[in-house]
């Protein structure tokens, strides 16, 4: 394969899991790609360190957003790196996942892609994520539970579980929303309707560091700016998260989250009804 695939890294002060996340996906993958660090204005100076040492690196472009807004901040640069791009496909993940080859022969880029040529009818694969951490600790069962809500038997295609995928760590076909490419609040729903999304197995795994700061007490502030991001973006916050957080804060989400998650849920279904009217004259393909 000769077509370079864009890997797309969505972070903020993530630090050592960045270089963790970076360090894996430099070590395992063995086809063309360049990485894209797009870092939604860090103010730790380890993050900050890490961002200047990687921008010197011949295979990563770090790009600086001057605020925060999550996955709002993507879409901008995912228009340049489309026209920069030959391949039909690119890599979104966030800044605290390691990567790993799940057997001796391929990559794990490699694998996605294969199924992603194989099965037509996807428009993203999530990799699933290793259960380890979380699967025996009390303080988990709510993500745990959830986690294991993602893979039924019943809904598969090949060997992959008919699932909503995130930005945890997942590819995507360019043309995977109904608005093209960008990513919204509630942007799991934005996938065309005749498309679907998967989850690989679960022998085919990469690793969430990130779970692991959800119980980390230095961690309370980083949450509580977590919760007021995804409060005005209208994402759903867990409990374990908001237990940690200032009274302040758990009023903040109250008032605003609601108002926010139909406002942001208006947005898509005007957005998913133009999509259906224009391509009901053309019929739908691919399902």
């Amino acid at each position: 394969m000769n077509k370079q695939i864009p890997i797309v890294i969505m972070t903020r002060n993530e630090n050592g899991l960045l270089r963790k996340c970076i360090d894996s996906l430099l070590q395992t993958i063995t086809c063309s790609f360049h990485i894209y660090i797009i870092d939604n204005n860090s103010n730790e100076q380890e993050q900050i360190g890490l961002l200047n040492e990687y921008s010197t690196h011949e295979n990563i472009t770090v790009i600086k957003n001057n605020n925060n807004l999550w996955v709002l901040g993507l879409n901008n640069h995912l228009r340049n790196i489309k026209n920069l791009s030959n391949s039909e496909y690119f890599v979104m993940t966030d800044g605290d996942v390691e990567f790993k080859n799940n057997n001796d022969t391929t990559c794990w880029l490699l694998d996605l892609i294969s199924y992603m040529e194989q099965f037509r009818c996807l428009g993203k694969i999530g990799i699933s994520l290793n259960w380890d951490l979380i699967a025996e600790d009390p303080f988990y069962k709510e993500i745990y539970e959830q986690e294991r809500k993602l893979y039924n038997e019943d809904k598969k295609i090949g060997p992959l579980y008919i699932s909503p995928v995130d930005t945890t760590a997942a590819i995507y076909r360019w043309d995977w929303s109904i608005t093209g490419y960008e990513f919204y609040p509630d942007h799991i729903r934005y996938l065309r309707p005749e498309l679907y999304s998967c989850r690989t197995p679960r022998t085919f795994t990469a690793e969430h560091h990130g779970w692991i700061n959800y119980k980390l007490q230095s961690e309370a502030s980083k949450v509580e700016e977590k919760i007021k991001c995804f409060t005005l973006m209208g994402a759903d916050m867990k409990a374990t998260q908001l237990n940690r957080v200032s009274n302040k804060i758990r009023v903040y989400n109250k008032l605003l989250a609601r108002p926010m998650k139909l406002f942001w849920g208006a947005r898509r279904r005007y957005f998913l009804l133009k999509y259906i009217l224009r391509k009901g004259m053309r019929k739908f393909d691919n399902h």
